[in-house]
């Protein structure tokens, strides 16, 4: 289910105005504020869930002679680096986190390696070759990485269809718990529904993949 924030913003002010009084104290800002603050509460619980989500895989570009990759070319900002890999023989080799305990470096790339076997991160953007590959072009990288959803620019703005059904009826419920303290309310009627859905929201969030299940093998009986 995807919606926009405008509509989402209608939710909560419809909710709003059936539970409480409302005196026109919450301003578009704080609905704004509110939403964001409450999908990006979320958005720490699904990358803390290790379950894949917002995981992107994207190729970049090697240049000649270059020791390093700027990560700016990629789609989204990345929060973690899940993996690098290397196109060999059109085939992407997974490389190893050079943890800079390891090795020599080479002072400029005079000094090639075909292919890299290990990368460093540097810079906070940068992947880091040393030696320098030889073997260089476009997407001879791959990079499969976490991001954070880009924040909402206007109520036209889709929320990210990651965001189901079941997650957004607690954005809801906690943007409109969020407005309501900003006017001095701290208790609301519909407490309990926040809490409800956000253990829905969380049984979601941490079983997304199905796990392999063993089939037994009643022929070695």
């Amino acid at each position: 289910m995807s919606i926009t924030r405008g509509e989402l913003k209608s939710q909560i002010l419809t909710l709003i105005n059936k539970n409480a009084s409302y005196s026109g104290f919450i301003t578009d800002d704080k609905l704004n504020d509110a939403i964001e603050d409450s999908l990006d509460y979320l958005a720490v619980k699904m990358f803390e869930a290790g379950e894949g989500w917002f995981n992107n895989l994207e190729p970049l570009t090697v240049p000649s002679g270059s020791f390093t990759v700027d990560l700016s070319g990629l789609s989204n900002a990345p929060i973690m680096i899940n993996a690098v890999r290397y196109l060999v023989n059109n085939v992407y080799v997974d490389l190893e986190y050079d943890s800079q305990q390891r090795g020599n470096l080479v002072k400029d790339s005079t000094d090639l390696t075909q292919y890299p076997k290990t990368y460093r991160l540097i810079n906070g953007n940068k992947i880091y070759f040393n030696p320098a590959p030889s073997v260089v072009g476009a997407d001879h990288v791959q990079v499969e990485y976490t991001s954070l959803p880009a924040q909402l620019a206007d109520d036209s703005s889709v929320i990210d269809s990651q965001f189901n059904n079941a997650l957004l009826k607690f954005v809801k419920f906690r943007s409109a718990s969020i407005c309501m303290s900003t006017a001095g309310k701290t208790v609301s009627s519909w407490k309990e529904f926040e809490a409800q859905w956000y253990e829905a929201a969380i049984a979601i969030i941490s079983k997304r993949n199905r796990k392999t299940v063993m089939i037994r093998d009643f022929d070695s009986l």
